[in-house]
C-alpha cells in the first residue's frame, strides 16, 4: 500500500512539473514515445504520456493566445511609431511652405560678403573697370536678391554699356525693393529706410527716355 501511495505521489509531483513548464519547454513528439520508452522507468513513461496529453489541451491554446497578443501588440507599436513619425514630417512641409511664401526683408545695407563684395566693386567702378565690377555686382544679386544697392549699381555698369534694355529691368527691381522697404519702415520701428527712391526713378527715367 506504501509503495502504491508513492508512486501516485510521484506520478502527481511529475504531472504538476510537466505542467508548469508547457508553455516553455516544447512537448515530446509522439514518434519519440517508442525510442524514450526503452530507456526510461515507467514513472518517467507516464509523466511523458501525460504530456504529450497536452497537445491539445489549453495550455496549447493560452500559449498561441500570448504570441497572438504580442504580435499584435508589436504591431500597433510600429502603427504608432509611423504614425507619430509622419506628423513631424508634415509639420516641416507646412513650416517650408510658409517660408517660402514669406519673403525675406529687404537689405538696404550690406552685410557679410555682400557687403566685401559690393564695397570691391565701387571701388573698381570708380576705376573705371566697368566689367570687373559688373561681374561683382551680379554676384552680389546673386547672393542677396534682395539687396537694393546691389541692383542699383548694377544698373549703373549696365547703363555706361549702353544695354539700355537690361538696365531698365534692374532699375525696376532695385525701384520695387525701394518701395517695399518703406512700406515695411511704416509697418515696423526701426528697419533702416531706402532715401533714393527719388533718385532710382529719375535713372530709370533716364533710361527710358534715351532708350526711345
Amino acid at each position: 500500500m506504501a509503495n502504491v501511495l508513492a508512486t501516485t505521489a510521484l506520478l502527481l509531483l511529475s504531472q504538476s512539473a510537466q505542467v508548469a513548464a508547457f508553455v516553455t519547454t516544447p512537448a515530446v513528439p509522439k514518434t519519440c514515445i517508442d525510442s524514450r520508452a526503452k530507456h526510461t522507468t515507467p514513472q518517467q513513461l507516464y509523466a511523458t504520456l501525460d504530456d504529450n496529453s497536452h497537445y491539445d489541451s489549453p495550455a496549447i491554446d493560452l500559449s498561441n493566445t500570448i504570441i497572438d497578443d504580442r504580435r499584435n501588440f508589436i504591431k500597433s507599436i510600429v502603427s504608432l511609431g509611423l504614425a507619430a513619425s509622419s506628423v513631424p514630417t508634415a509639420a516641416l512641409a507646412e513650416d517650408a511652405a510658409v517660408s517660402a511664401a514669406t519673403p525675406s526683408p529687404v537689405q538696404v545695407v550690406a552685410i557679410g560678403d555682400t557687403k566685401k563684395l559690393f564695397n570691391e566693386g565701387r571701388a573698381l567702378e570708380a576705376q573705371g573697370n566697368i566689367l570687373a565690377a559688373q561681374r561683382l555686382y551680379i554676384k552680389v544679386t546673386k547672393i542677396s536678391p534682395r539687396f537694393i544697392y546691389g541692383w542699383a549699381n548694377l544698373s549703373n555698369t549696365l547703363v555706361a554699356q549702353g544695354q539700355l534694355n537690361d538696365a531698365d529691368q534692374t532699375y525696376t527691381k532695385a525701384i520695387n525693393l525701394c518701395e517695399e522697404n518703406l512700406k515695411e519702415a511704416e509697418e515696423s520701428f526701426g528697419i533702416k529706410r531706402c532715401d533714393d527712391l527719388y533718385l532710382l526713378l529719375l535713372n530709370r527715367g533716364s533710361v527710358r527716355l534715351n532708350n526711345g
